[in-house]
């Protein structure tokens, strides 16, 4: 019988065979074409652990094997599976439950506004009520775009010569009540006081000394790196031209018609990684911090890297080890907004000398610590079991149960 119509696409694919005299291959080609795949249909979804799943039509046979990529992780064949993450839901200054989804509506986002919760955050700081009984701190929220004006618009307006911005930080769903809308209003730069009963505070501050309710803590720290952002955007990096808020708060545009450059809030990913030898974990300190911190090796990624180049690089130029790359393990993230990283969290071991059971010899580049040192499993549990009140030891001690390097090392240390 004669052979079915073919897309033209084909025809001219055999045509310019059949000039070369080459028809035989272009015929045998354009035969598996269409037996192989004419028909078929293909979803790849390609996982975090690089697993494939492959769908396709009943009754068709998939295509030949090949030496791609792909086709091993289908055949089964064994690759290293840098990214394993662990069942975190959150870490803190994160906060799952914040769709960050704008309304795509100026009418809904306007109705939001009426009934939303606006937060003031002036130079890093945010507008948090009186500490209570507790010794903690709660975010002092200004109901409504009623409270927000008389609050922070009109308490400003005789000394800033434009509108506030009004910055999106998303909305929540509430208590038996319908989702409610979060925004932050930055007043930088105006001499706004916090009324009685209310302070001005850093939540990295609060979370340090654990002095802040964990449910404000991930919108508190999007109110501070948002602000941030704005105030050092307020110019075009390509003409110089002012800048504008748009899309309340979640973009800037060049008012230069000209250039009409928009720009999104920047993240500056740094790796933090947990590197072990055995039972021991190495930990360094820099002289900046209080008298006996220690804590992970971090740094940030360099243009070009990947994040196992930035921990193999971080770790060699602070502590002078060399990290075995196959080793590394992805265990969570955690935005740090101060102003404006994400930290990205990883166990990793050494590559062992050549008596492995010694510890590798620690080189300080004592420009980036000023020191570093092996401690055993055992006893850094001791550490961290007494401070998990919040109270700091006089003795070494690591950073408290909101830093990313606290889960990395608990989760270290329950692992024997």
């Amino acid at each position: 019988s004669s052979p079915s119509p073919c897309p033209p696409s084909l025809q001219s694919i055999t045509r310019t065979h059949s000039s070369d005299g080459k028809s035989g291959v272009a015929m045998s080609a354009l035969q598996i074409l269409k037996q192989r795949w004419f028909l078929t249909k293909f979803s790849l979804a390609v996982c975090c652990d690089h697993r494939i799943t492959a769908q396709r039509l009943p009754g068709v046979k998939p295509p030949p094997p090949s030496r791609s990529f792909l086709t091993r992780q289908l055949n089964g064949r064994k690759t290293r599976r840098p990214f394993q993450q662990r069942s975190y839901s959150a870490t803190y200054f994160s906060d799952p439950g914040l769709n960050r989804i704008l309304p795509s509506e100026e009418d809904e986002l306007s109705t939001r506004m009426a009934n939303a919760k606006f937060l003031l955050v002036k130079d890093g700081k945010c507008l948090v009520e009186s500490a209570g009984e507790n010794g903690k701190h709660v975010a002092r929220y200004l109901n409504g775009i009623s409270e927000a004006k008389a609050l922070a618009f009109d308490a400003v307006a005789h000394d800033m010569n434009e509108r506030l911005d009004v910055m999106w930080l998303g909305s929540m769903q509430g208590k038996n009540t319908d989702s409610v809308s979060y925004f932050a209003i930055d007043v930088s730069g105006s001499d706004f006081h916090p009324p009685t009963g209310t302070e001005l505070l850093s939540p990295r501050d609060l979370a340090s000394s654990n002095n802040l309710e964990d449910s404000d803590a991930g919108i508190m720290a999007t109110a501070v790196g948002k602000g941030q952002w704005h105030r050092v955007s307020k110019f075009c990096s390509n003409c110089g031209s002012p800048t504008s808020s748009r899309n309340h708060g979640t973009s800037r545009k060049c008012t230069n018609s000209q250039c009409n450059k928009i720009v999104f809030p920047r993240v500056d990913p740094a790796v933090i990684a947990l590197v072990t030898h055995g039972d021991y974990c190495l930990l360094g300190r820099q002289s900046r911090w209080v008298p006996g911190r220690h804590s992970c090796l971090a740094g940030f990624v360099e243009l070009g890297e990947t994040l196992e180049d930035g921990i193999i690089r971080e770790v060699f130029e602070e502590a002078g080890v060399h990290v075995n790359r196959d080793s590394i393990k992805y265990i969570a993230s955690q935005p740090w907004p101060f102003p404006q990283s994400l930290m990205l969290g990883f166990h990793a071991d050494v590559i062992p000398g050549p008596d492995t059971k010694d510890l590798p010899e620690i080189r300080v580049d004592e420009e980036e610590l000023e020191s570093a040192r092996w401690v055993k499993r055992e006893d850094l549990a001791a550490i961290m079991e007494s401070q998990k009140e919040g109270a700091i030891p006089t003795g070494l001690h690591v950073p408290g149960k909101y830093s990313l390097a606290w889960l990395l090392m608990a989760d270290w240390v329950k692992q024997k």
